[in-house]
């Protein structure tokens, strides 16, 4: 980063001595991938959580995923707000009594229904490129990311086209319900993202907390892997305090995935024991509690 000194608040940022003229141009010079002990809870938070965490990993494939995203959050919020509007006189939406909004809602939840589509069969594809990503190491664990809802059932067993009819009835007919909650009833924000541990066929949910921890590790891991293949792009890897509580086979079973994976990969921990299996293969930075000194 340049100061300019006609302007010292200013910043100017250039990549290889060219001056960008918009941040988000940074997310093209490096990418990042981290995983770090806040997201330990990541099976045990919200599903909101694991939805944005899904389309983000999309994002990084294929940058106009987000559009789609912010356009069907934009036609979910006017569609709230017009049956809030219908409703405040009556305390829920009824059919019929404002021909006009009525028409303006159906125009709505046409192209809430048109995005929706495009997020499930992005989910769906990218859900379906992960898990035919082969592990490096045999003792490695093996997962299987499912997204779970009430389209997505039809969405795999139906024509696209019988797909968005029924998806129009439903948000169709639950417009009464749907002005009384202020939300919507179905669509890709009602979908949950899980896994199954494969070697105890459960799902994330239903395993320990340090199986969740694997789980979680395994999908950064991978997802690395699937960024590489669809876009000959490596990303850094940073991970935080993620092998102190790993047994032995797990985590040497780790350092071989990480070592296959021939990118940056920044590890920390409170003790460099932790990796005394690799420190022969790495650099190793101590820092000192300067607290204590």
């Amino acid at each position: 980063k340049e100061l300019n000194k006609s302007n010292f608040n200013k910043k100017v940022v250039k990549i290889d001595k060219k001056k960008i003229k918009n941040q988000s141009e940074l997310l093209n010079a490096v990418s990042l991938i981290w995983l770090i002990p806040e997201m330990d809870v990541f099976f045990r938070t919200t599903p909101s959580m694991r939805r944005k965490f899904i389309d983000r990993l999309i994002f990084n494939l294929q940058p106009d995923y987000l559009m789609i995203v912010r356009n069907y959050d934009k036609n979910l919020k006017e569609r709230n707000k017009i049956l809030k509007d219908m409703s405040k006189n009556d305390y829920f939406y009824e059919e019929g009594k404002d021909v006009e909004k009525d028409l303006w809602l159906k125009k709505i939840e046409e192209k809430i229904v048109s995005n929706g589509i495009k997020i499930y069969l992005e989910r769906l594809k990218f859900i379906k490129n992960f898990n035919n990503i082969p592990t490096h190491c045999k003792n490695f664990s093996k997962i299987k990311l499912i997204s779970t809802g009430d389209i997505e059932d039809i969405i795999i067993s139906k024509d696209i086209d019988i797909v968005k009819k029924i998806y129009l009835e439903k948000i169709n007919n639950s417009r009464k319900i749907d002005s009384l909650k202020g939300g919507i009833s179905y669509g890709p924000n009602k979908s949950d993202l899980n896994a199954i541990f494969i070697k105890k066929n459960l799902t994330a949910d239903k395993c320990s907390t340090g199986e969740q921890k694997i789980i979680l590790i395994t999908i950064i891991v991978q997802f690395c892997k699937l960024m590489y293949l669809k876009e000959d792009i490596m990303p850094i890897l940073l991970l935080d305090e993620v092998i102190a509580h790993l047994d032995t086979n797990i985590k040497n079973s780790l350092f071989e995935e990480l070592k296959s994976l021939k990118t940056q990969i920044w590890m920390s921990g409170s003790d460099k024991m932790l990796f005394k299996e690799i420190i022969q293969d790495s650099e190793n930075l101590e820092i000192e509690d300067l607290l204590k000194q």
